[in-house]
Order: structure tokens, then C-alpha cells, then sequence
């Protein structure tokens, strides 16, 4: 059953209540006698009408049911990583190490802070290639099940010397695989290391990279229907909970994702960048594909030199506690900006795209409060009246330099420039 259905039978059903409390208050007003009660028994029998659970899918379980499922599975799986810092002393990195009669590279004592990982996971080793400048290159390669990676300090290490750290690739293949780190992923940008090396991909599957649990201004928020967003701790949440992380991410007040690459696949992929207590940049000099899906990235800060591709599917952007550009990303159908000082730039031309990098409907809609910002940049920006959906009011506009799409503005957004 289909939510309009319900509220039809709903609706019908509270008519019939409401009628025979009418008749019956006009058969209480009449003399006793055998009339009265043969009215009061064909009232008796008047049942209300039986409103079954919404169903839209129709497998027979109720939406609240599944819901409560998918939220409670979310939370579990979640949990796994937040509780558990698998490498609570070391960054996640490899070292190239010569030893006699061991293979090229040496993959097994090159990789030694990965060892529990790799025994919690189930995953036999490192393999090991060259890469374009002949360096030495060390692969984490995940089965087809649902890997977790985490470590109180870093993947890669900003705040360290690269000079002694080999180029690295985390594979984590199929499964709902979750990487959470305390810190940073990636090289120092402000250091020299401009390359986008240390891929990360997280392959099939509805995967989670969470960065800089550190931060301990902020938490992670799981929604009613099982999304992430992150949260300032002090916040009021009326959706969902709060999570927070074991203290053994807290190593440092947050971190960074810099220079690296990461591509996330398909499924429904979730990644949130933390960023630092301070703010400042959550993202630098990086290239994201969140690859096809309904994916959500949620940047809390700002970011430098960055492509964020949303990719095919029904994609979210959410920022706090900073400003993005249309030439940051592409390829997202809804921008969150929540409550939390997040601001948006729109450029008109940025948003005609092709391919998966389009805004698939040609509709991009801007959430938020009175606590956030959009700045329509340039001129001849055109209000094009109000559109209700869902019971939320948005102000449309239009530009010539992007005549298929239209902006949907929250009303609740009241700086608008």
C-alpha cells in the first residue's frame, strides 16, 4: 500500500468513525424501547475500516518496520568503527624494506603498521608494482566482503616527511567497507607534494570514509532514514542520534584530505570530511568521484583545488562551517546547508555539464536555514517564482547561460545575494 493509498483509507476511515458517533448521539436522544435497540445493534456492527501499514514496495513488511531495520543495521555497522581503532599508535603507510630472499619490494615488512588490519580483515598482504616514476608501490587489497580500516592517526601522514614513505593504493574491492581515520589521508600540499597519489578505492557496495575523527567539535549524525551528515556536538538532534567516536581517534583536533585521489564506486557512498576544530580547509589539492549512486559528501569547512564529482544518481553536497563553488563540484542534485554556517557559490555556466557529471533533472535544489548562504554570482539571475515540494516552499531561478537548469532555494534561506 502506497503512502496516498493509506491516507485515502485513512481519510474514509475516519469518516465512517465520525458518522456513527453522530448516529449514535442522536439514538442516545430517543425514548427507551425496542426501536432504540435495534438501532444501537445496527450501530454495533458498523466496524471502522481496517487501514493497513504503508507498504510501497510490497514485500509485505511495513516502511516504519524497515526503516527501523535499515537504521538499527546503519548504527551496527557504524559502530564498528567508531568503538575500534585498529592501528591506535601509527599511521596507516609503507616503507620500502630490503631483506634477503624476500620478494621484490618486500610487501609483507614494508607495510608493518598494517599488519592488524590486514588480520582483522581477513586479507593476506600487500601486493607490490612500480608506478610511473619508478617507485616502488604498495597495494592494500580488500576481499569481497565488508572491510573496516581505521586508525587514530593518519593514512599517508600530512605532517610527515614523504621522503621515507612509498606511494600506497587502498583497494578495499566489493562489500560495505568503512575507513575512518583520526587525522589526515593523503601528503602535506603546503609541503610540496602536489601529485594526487595514495589512491583510495572503495570499489562496489555502499561504503563510508570518515576524516578526521579528531575533531571533537563535531560527531556523526545518523538520520532517521539511515543517512550521515556530521554534526556539531552541541547541536539539538530531533532526526536520528548523535554518535561519537572512540577517544582513541583523538590524537590531534582533526584533519585533512590533501593531495590524493579517491574514487568510491558504485553504491550508496557516504564521506565525510571533519575537518579541524578550527575550520579552515577540510579538503586540498584532491580528486573525488563518489561514482554512480545516490552518494552524500558532507565537507565541514572549506576546501582549495578540488573536483568533487557526485556522479550518476540522486547526490547530496552538505557543507558547515564553510563556502564551495560550483567549480568545486559537479554532478550533485541537492546542496545541504544545513544549520551550521554553510555557503554556496553558484556560478550559472559551471552547471552545464554532460554525462554523469550533469545534474541529472535539470534541478538543483539548495537546502538550509537562516544560518546559510547562497551567492548567485554575476548578473541576470532570474526569480522565477515559488515551487512547494514535500511542504517546503523554494524560490526558483533561472539563467541564460544555463537554460535547462533551474535553482531551488529553501525559503528558510534569506541570504540570498
Amino acid at each position: 500500500m502506497t503512502q496516498q493509498e493509506h491516507d485515502d483509507l485513512a481519510a474514509k476511515n475516519d469518516a465512517v468513525t465520525a458518522a456513527k458517533a453522530d448516529a449514535a448521539k442522536a439514538v442516545e436522544g430517543l425514548p427507551a424501547g425496542d426501536a432504540k435497540d435495534g438501532l444501537n445493534g445496527r450501530l454495533a456492527k458498523v466496524d471502522g475500516i481496517d487501514v493497513p501499514a504503508v507498504d510501497e514496495n510490497g514485500n509485505g513488511k511495513p516502511d516504519a518496520e524497515e526503516a527501523a531495520e535499515a537504521f538499527n543495521n546503519a548504527k551496527v555497522h557504524l559502530e564498528k568503527a567508531l568503538n575500534t581503532v585498529i592501528q591506535p599508535n601509527d599511521d596507516l603507510y609503507a616503507v620500502y624494506k630490503l631483506a634477503f630472499g624476500k620478494p621484490v619490494g618486500n610487501p609483507e615488512e614494508s607495510t608493518t603498521t598494517w599488519r592488524e588490519v590486514l588480520n582483522q580483515n581477513g586479507v593476506s598482504g600487500f601486493s607490490v608494482d612500480k608506478n610511473y616514476g619508478g617507485e616502488f608501490r604498495y597495494t592494500y587489497n580488500g576481499l569481497e566482503g565488508s572491510d573496516i580500516i581505521s586508525t587514530g592517526y593518519s593514512i599517508g601522514g600530512t605532517a610527515r616527511t614523504m621522503i621515507s614513505r612509498n606511494d600506497m593504493v587502498i583497494n578495499t574491492n566489493g562489500g560495505d567497507d568503512i575507513i575512518a581515520v583520526g587525522m589526515d589521508v593523503g601528503r602535506s600540499y603546503s609541503a610540496g607534494y602536489t601529485d594526487k597519489k595514495y589512491l583510495t578505492s572503495t570499489g562496489d557496495g555502499d561504503d563510508i570514509l570518515i576524516v578526521g575523527l579528531g575533531n571533537n567539535n563535531v560527531g556523526i549524525h545518523l538520520k532517521d532514514d539511515a543517512s550521515l551528515r556530521i554534526s556539531d556536538r552541541d547541536d539539538v538532534i530531533s532526526d536520528g542520534e548523535l554518535l561519537l567516536p572512540s577517544s582513541s581517534y583523538d590524537h590531534g583536533s582533526g584533519g585533512i584530505i590533501s593531495s590524493t585521489t579517491i574514487t568510491m564506486g558504485d553504491g550508496d557512498d557516504t564521506l565525510l570530511a571533519l575537518g579541524y576544530e578550527g575550520f579552515g580547509n577540510a579538503i586540498v589539492n584532491t580528486d573525488i568521484d563518489l561514482g554512480a549512486g545516490n552518494d552524500t559528501i558532507h565537507v565541514n569547512g572549506d576546501v582549495k583545488a578540488v573536483s568533487i564529482k557526485g556522479g550518476s544518481g540522486m547526490d547530496i553536497l552538505a557543507i558547515s562551517h564553510g563556502t564551495l563553488s560550483t567549480k568545486d563540484f559537479s554532478g550533485f542534485e541537492v546542496i545541504d546547508l544545513g544549520d551550521n554556517n554553510g555557503g554556496v557559490n553558484i556560478i550559472a555556466s559551471d552547471l552545464v555539464k554532460s554525462g554523469v557529471d550533469a545534474i541529472e533533472g535539470g534541478t538543483l535544489k539548495i537546502i538550509g536555514s537562516s544560518n546559510s548562504g547562497v551567492n548567485l554570482d554575476g548578473d541576470d539571475w532570474k526569480s522565477d517564482g515559488v515551487q512547494s515540494e514535500d511542504g517546503v516552499n523554494y524560490n526558483v531561478y533561472t539563467h541564460e547561460a544555463a537554460p535547462d537548469i533551474k535553482i531551488l532555494i529553501d525559503e528558510h534561506i534569506t541570504n540570498v545575494m
